[in-house]
C-alpha cells in the first residue's frame, strides 16, 4: 500500500492545499500527524471544519484515536474531544471545530492568534445535493472570522468517489479543472489569481491510488465499473 503523504504538496508553500484521492489512502492520518507535529514544534493550534452536524461531526471524537493508547501511533500522549467541541492533547486545548452550515453563528467569535491551520476533511460530497447552500462563501466567512488578518494554512481533503467528484463548488471556486488541465494521478498543480501582484497560492494534488497489487484490493471492490475505488481513475 502507498499511503498519502503531505511532503510533496508542502513543498509548493501554498496557502490553500487541496488533496483529492481514493478512500482509505491515509489522508486523515497524514493531516492529524501534521497537526500534532506542528503544535509540538510551534504551539500552532487548528480549527477543523464540518459541512453540517450529523454523522461526520458525531465521529469527531475518533479523529486522533490512532495516537491514543492502543493505537498504532501511540507515543504516550492523551487526545480528547470534549463536549465544548474542542480537541485536547494532554489536557491542553489545541484544536477547535466549526460547522459550515452554521457560519453566521461564528461572526462575532474571536480565536487566539495561535490558531494557524484550518482543515476541511471530506470537502467533496458523494452527490451534488450534499453541499449546503453557498458552501464556499460560508467556508470563507468562517476562515475570515478565525484568522482575521493573520497568515494561515488551509487544508481541504476529499475522496474521488465518482465522476462527479471532480466537479464540485471548491474546484470551481479555485479554478481547478481536471479535464481541462489534464491532471493525472500523482500530479500537483498550482493556481493563482490574476487580480493580484502577489496572490495566494492554491496547490491541488490528485493523490495516487494506495493499492499496489490486486491482492491489496478488498474482494468486495473487485467488480466492473469500480474504477474510482480500485484504480483511482474516473470511469469512462
Amino acid at each position: 500500500m502507498i499511503y498519502q503523504s503531505l511532503t510533496r504538496i508542502k513543498k509548493k508553500n501554498a496557502t490553500y492545499n487541496l488533496i483529492m484521492a481514493g478512500r482509505d489512502t491515509g489522508k486523515s492520518t497524514a493531516i492529524t500527524r501534521e497537526l500534532i507535529d506542528d503544535y509540538k514544534a510551534t504551539g500552532h493550534k487548528f480549527i477543523r471544519l464540518f459541512r453540517k452536524t450529523g454523522n461526520s461531526y458525531d465521529a469527531a471524537d475518533s479523529w486522533f484515536d490512532e495516537y491514543n493508547e492502543g493505537g498504532k501511533f501511540y507515543e504516550g500522549d492523551v487526545f480528547e474531544f470534549r463536549s465544548d467541541g474542542c480537541y485536547y492533547i494532554n489536557g491542553e486545548l489545541f484544536g477547535y471545530t466549526a460547522i459550515i452550515s452554521l457560519a453566521r453563528n461564528y461572526r462575532s467569535a474571536v480565536y487566539p492568534a495561535s490558531v494557524y491551520t484550518a482543515v476541511y476533511d471530506e470537502y467533496i460530497g458523494i452527490t451534488p445535493d450534499e453541499y449546503v447552500d453557498g458552501e464556499v462563501k460560508k467556508f470563507k466567512s468562517i476562515l475570515t472570522t478565525v484568522f482575521r488578518h493573520r497568515e494561515c494554512k488551509i487544508w481541504l481533503l476529499g475522496n474521488n468517489y465518482n465522476e462527479m467528484s471532480k466537479y464540485n463548488p471548491f474546484h470551481t471556486y479555485f479554478g481547478i479543472d481536471i479535464d481541462r488541465d489534464k491532471i493525472k494521478q500523482g500530479d500537483i498543480r498550482v493556481y493563482k489569481s490574476k487580480r493580484f501582484k502577489n496572490p495566494a497560492k492554491i496547490a491541488f494534488e490528485f493523490g495516487r491510488i494506495a493499492y499496489e497489487s490486486e491482492e491489496e484490493i478488498p474482494l468486495s471492490e473487485r467488480i466492473d465499473g469500480n474504477e474510482v475505488a480500485t484504480s483511482g481513475e474516473f470511469a469512462r
